[in-house]
């Protein structure tokens, strides 16, 4: 039978922990005591290297669940006052696992070079995210996203939001992967989550801070630190960031971090190359850290690699399924298409708000008519996927684009050439394969595939096939196919 941890163990155990925040923030721990001081084993002195020369530190740890009372506070300005004023040392602070008291804070705050602290407000005053919380929050409000945003339902039929509050909540719970075809709402999710989280996070110290960094631009073999160190030093500076402060706080339960687009991390990659870019990122799946990865299900050529690197499973020489060891599995989560109330809400938001970022003058009368074209039944097919219904709303804004009596097929043409020209338009992409030969390459592999011919193709893009008949039309956007579709053994 275990016993209970004493008051003296649970003491040292934050102290500990405060110890090995304090060392990855650049303090170095002295060897020194007071010997006058009752409570000794729970102060910490520090020193650390400064803009004006090394500060000493006296760091005094309170392991109170309960709000530490105005005595106590003031028992901390007797002892550490003297030593501050005499020159001794250069700051004292008292550090909390619990909330301090309001006029505790002002017996020690009122004095100079005397702080009090929770452990959580210490953790966001070693590192400060506020102005990249800020810079998340204008991102989402430029692009309007609250206007039109509809919250994703997964695939078996939870509010996606609801789902990752509660996951944020469970304590030990596995990293979470978002996989769903293109078009899904992956990306405006990540945003709009990122954002609201962000603002919790502004407004409660105790709150987690979302870290969102997009996988599009990662190529070839990646480190954890240079990812981290890219973002926070040269696209946000972060003031007194280091790796080692940034991984003690995430597993210390800082942060939610967000990788968006691994499909987009793997192009270009072997699958073994993938795997270990994923093993890269999930060292953060650490303490009390929380992952959450989005991307497409094209990511994978077969099931086998989805099992690999999402569940968790390998496959033995004997052909016995078996789980990882390196590393946890990922809990995966679908989105589901948005039906047609979800559509018309949709087009209703954004379709008005396209018009005016554009600058385009419609009355009312016009842009009725013309959602009314846009959430007629010849589209329906056409509109279930949030970035379907948002290209052909910018198809839309153009008066001489006549909806209602164009066909499918060139509704369609028009939306694949709108894909690919974003698809060519990222980094990495190589200019000489554009939309031109992408389209007959993608045509050319379909209309093979769906004969069940061999297919082969010549370096740069350029096949071998005989050209598709014409009018055939695809709606690849990629060489790869959905998973479930995927012929098997068929090269990358």
């Amino acid at each position: 039978m275990t016993r209970d941890k004493s008051t003296t163990q649970i003491g040292d155990e934050f102290r500990d922990t405060l110890a090995s925040l304090l060392g990855a923030a650049g303090f170095r721990a002295t060897a020194e005591v007071l010997a006058d001081y009752k409570k000794a084993d729970l102060a910490l002195t520090y020193l650390r290297d400064d803009v004006d020369g090394v500060s000493r530190y006296l760091v005094e740890a309170k392991s109170y669940t309960n709000a530490v009372p105005q005595d106590e506070c003031t028992k901390f300005v007797s002892a550490y006052k003297p030593l501050v004023d005499d020159g001794t040392y250069d700051r004292a602070w008292l550090v909390s696992r619990g909330p301090i008291s309001t006029t505790g804070r002002r017996a020690i705050e009122r004095h100079r070079n005397l702080r009090c602290f929770t452990y959580q407000e210490l953790q966001r005053s070693l590192l400060n995210f506020d102005d990249y919380l800020r810079d998340l929050i204008r991102r989402y409000d430029s692009e309007k996203i609250a206007s039109y945003y509809i919250p994703p339902t997964s695939s078996d039929g939870e509010d996606l939001n609801e789902y990752m509050d509660k996951w944020i909540e469970e304590e030990n719970s596995n990293p979470v992967a978002i996989v769903a075809g293109y078009g899904r709402g992956k990306t405006t999710f990540a945003l709009h989550f990122s954002a609201c989280r962000a603002q919790k996070a502004l407004d409660n110290p105790n709150s987690r801070i979302p870290i969102l960094i997009p996988l599009g631009d990662t190529i070839d073999d990646i480190t954890l630190e240079s990812l981290i160190g890219k973002m926070f030093s040269s696209q946000f500076r972060l003031n007194n960031y280091h790796f080692s402060l940034f991984t003690a706080l995430n597993n210390a339960g800082k942060f939610v971090i967000l990788f968006d687009g691994f499909d987009e991390m793997k192009h270009g990659m072997s699958i073994g190359m993938f795997d270990r870019a994923v093993q890269q990122l999930t060292r953060l799946d650490a303490g009390d850290g929380k992952l959450l990865f989005l991307g497409r299900d094209t990511a994978f050529h077969s099931d086998e690699e989805f099992r690999f690197v999402i569940q968790g499973r390998q496959t033995t020489s004997l052909g016995r399924v078996a789980p990882r060891i390196s590393r946890r599995p990922f809990t995966e989560k679908g989105i589901r298409e948005l039906t047609e109330e979800e559509v018309e809400r949709y087009v209703r938001g954004y379709f008005p708000l396209r018009l005016k970022e554009l600058h385009i003058n419609a009355d009312n009368d016009w842009i009725s008519k013309r959602i009314n074209e846009l959430l007629s039944d010849d589209l329906k097919e056409l509109i279930n996927r949030p970035v379907h219904a948002k290209m052909l709303c910018e198809i839309a804004t153009s008066r001489n684009y006549r909806i209602s009596v164009t066909s499918s097929l060139d509704l369609y043409d028009r939306f694949v050439t709108s894909v690919l020209e974003r698809e060519t338009s990222k980094r990495m992409r190589d200019p000489d394969f554009g939309i031109r030969v992408r389209r007959e390459f993608n045509a050319r592999v379909a209309w093979r595939r769906h004969f069940g011919r061999r297919v082969r193709v010549r370096p740069c893009g350029h096949s071998s096939l005989p050209p598709a008949p014409a009018g055939r039309s695809t709606s690849a956007t990629s060489g790869t196919f959905p998973r479930s579709q995927r012929p098997t053994g068929s090269a990358r």
